[in-house]
């Protein structure tokens, strides 16, 4: 069991009202992260300007029951962790506008 920070990037922008501060939030199917902040930014939006930041939600976790997978993973440099089915997350908080790069 991998308990500590993790990440994961997506290329698409969620209403802010699915994951309100306070709120729990179940994830149903299997997810991935990564242990890196550096690896997840990669899986948001490219920019489409040089100078612009990606867009996408990048979820900041504190794991508890994530498994890590990079002894076995194809990629093992982006060094993942899994979560299992009806994984339960509390939402902190919630920033948005802010730069991603």
């Amino acid at each position: 069991v991998y308990q500590g920070p993790a990440f994961r990037g997506i290329d698409v922008q969620l209403a802010p009202e699915l994951y309100m501060p306070g709120h729990i939030v179940t994830w149903r199917s299997f997810a991935s992260a990564t242990t890196s902040a550096k690896v997840a930014r990669e899986f948001l939006s490219k920019p489409k300007q040089e100078d612009a930041a990606p867009s996408g939600t990048l979820f900041i976790l504190e794991c508890m029951t994530a498994h890590c997978v990079q002894s076995v993973s194809v990629l093992p440099s982006e060094e993942e962790v899994l979560f299992g089915l009806n994984t339960q997350l509390r939402v902190l908080s919630r920033v948005s506008g802010g730069s991603m790069k």
